[in-house]
């Protein structure tokens, strides 16, 4: 099993790596020019058909916040990219991470029953009976935010990078993952879509960006606001309104680990 996660998993994502990071540094470059020259929608709006012209009202405020642009948002990207850069820069330490993984991993398999019985066994002489029913709401709501949030972000961020490819756009990789880790976050991929449908539409491209947009609407946020839902609910017997409300006050309280801790804590 650990050889296996390592050839089918890891391997491809060390080498899907080098491209995103090369994706990311081109992305990097042209960040200073549109901080300077940000785009404008003026220009692709008025040839839509149909609708065009009430589109062009509608966000004839955005050219007026260049400001914000430049003193926010795209300080807040370029700070995000060179992150993601750096953590992709540092090989070295990508590969000792993912030996120490494997490591531990090959432990877990061989191990794994034995230690989950002296957990159980610890909680029951801490806690008493209760800890069999505590220890079933905990696997059971852990499986279920686990399927819930990484499988379907892996799938939401595969659907919207073939929508990415599909429209063009330069950095699909870069985007595609930058969809998986947003989409972690219940309706966080639209953070993703709807700024690159907007991207395609302020370069001339109303046709790109608008399949772009739409294939978002009915079709990545289809596989947020069903399959997500399903995976959660099915598998915990536990409100998908509270497992939303453990995911966000997780992810406020402890970060990126709250996704998984939150719900477990909110459901026992």
């Amino acid at each position: 099993m650990v050889f296996l996660v390592g050839c089918v998993v890891i391997l491809p994502l060390i080498g899907v790596s080098s491209v995103i990071r090369r994706e990311g540094s081109e992305l990097l470059r042209l960040i200073p020019g549109l901080i300077e020259h940000p785009p404008s929608l003026a220009r692709a709006l008025p040839h839509i058909p149909f609708i065009g012209k009430e589109l062009t009202g509608l966000f004839d405020h955005m050219d007026s916040s260049d400001e914000l642009l430049k003193n926010h948002l795209a300080p807040q990207v370029k700070e995000l990219l060179n992150r993601l850069m750096n953590m992709l820069g540092g090989i070295g330490l990508v590969l000792g991470q993912v030996g120490f993984i494997l490591f531990l991993m090959f432990f877990q398999y061989r191990d794994g029953v034995e230690m989950l019985e002296e957990v159980k066994r610890g909680l029951h002489k801490t806690i008493g009976p209760l800890a069999t029913n505590y220890f079933a709401i905990a696997e059971r709501t852990a499986r279920a935010v686990l399927y819930g949030i990484v499988l379907t972000a892996m799938v939401q961020g595969s659907v919207a990078g073939m929508g990415y490819w599909g429209a063009g756009l330069k950095e699909p990789l870069l985007l595609t993952l930058a969809t998986i880790l947003m989409a972690m976050i219940p309706f966080g991929a639209v953070t993703i879509w709807i700024p690159s449908s907007l991207w395609l539409l302020s370069q001339g491209e109303p046709l790109n960006g608008l399949g772009l947009l739409a294939w978002g609407f009915f079709v990545v946020s289809w596989v947020d606001n069903l399959v997500r839902p399903f995976f959660i609910s099915h598998a915990s017997h536990i409100s998908f309104a509270l497992i939303v409300l453990g995911l966000v006050g997780g992810l406020i309280s402890f970060g990126f680990i709250g996704l998984f801790i939150g719900p477990v804590i909110l459901a026992i």
